[in-house]
């Protein structure tokens, strides 16, 4: 049984409830609204024009389709590594969510993504799902990932392909500057043994430099995987 959430998660203001005939008649799970409409309206999504082919950084130049920091990586790696889609911007209003939610250890906001993320896995359910594992500091500050939460109240299945390399403890990443990130070195460990498919999607908070991403996405490509999408609630730019 799915508990009605009475009152908005993110303004406090009463939800409206009704049930429409559809709903009644369906005879499934009844989906109570988390978030009003105002809210959600705040959480804008990523434009899909002008934006990089690769990571939807918006674009300087009119006649560009390849971001700076995509020009840079793809001096290193082949461009299947820069497979990325961001949901919405980092804007204010997701900034004051996913620091309720993941910083001070709200729970009950990973339901306002709920609806977004069963969208996203509709559209993409032939790859695994797998999330990056968080620092062991991190997980024992805040008692969970914040990512592998959203996949359970979404009900969507993954794998545990990642562990965390405990010989690259450090930093928290937000606190890095952009050349910080950019010099990350491997910090993950891979679980070769439940690494069954080809096609892996993975999903994570942020988008900034794609460095932690690309990272994760080397040890899939060295075990022979076909295609790997990186996915993540946000996009952000640091200068």
């Amino acid at each position: 049984m799915i508990d009605e959430i009475t009152h908005c998660l993110r303004c406090q203001e009463p939800l409206r409830s009704q049930l429409s005939w559809q709903q009644i008649w369906s005879f499934t799970t009844i989906e109570w609204p988390s978030c009003c409409e105002s809210c959600q309206s705040k959480f804008k999504k990523c434009a899909t024009k002008e934006v990089c082919r690769y990571c939807q950084h918006p674009l300087i130049k009119a006649d560009e389709t390849i971001c700076f920091d995509c020009q840079q990586w793809l001096k290193l790696y082949d461009e299947h590594y820069l497979n990325h889609r961001s949901i919405f911007e980092y804007n204010d209003f997701f900034k004051d969510w996913i620091r309720d939610y993941k910083y001070l250890g709200d729970i009950r906001q990973a339901q306002v993504m709920v609806p977004i993320m069963k969208e996203y896995y509709y559209q993409y359910s032939n790859y695994t799902w797998t999330y990056l594992p968080s620092s062991p500091q991190n997980y024992k500050k805040r008692g969970f990932n914040q990512i592998q939460v959203l996949f359970e109240k979404a009900g969507i299945p993954y794998q545990e392909l990642f562990d965390y390399n405990i010989n690259q403890l450090g930093q928290s990443q937000a606190k890095k500057n952009k050349t910080e990130r950019l010099n990350l070195v491997q910090p993950f460990i891979i679980n070769k043994e439940k690494l069954e498919t080809k096609n892996i999607l993975i999903m994570d908070d942020v988008y900034t430099t794609g460095t932690t991403l690309i990272r994760a996405k080397e040890l899939l490509f060295q075990h022979s995987i076909e295609r790997c999408l990186s996915l993540t609630l946000a996009r952000d730019s640091l200068i």
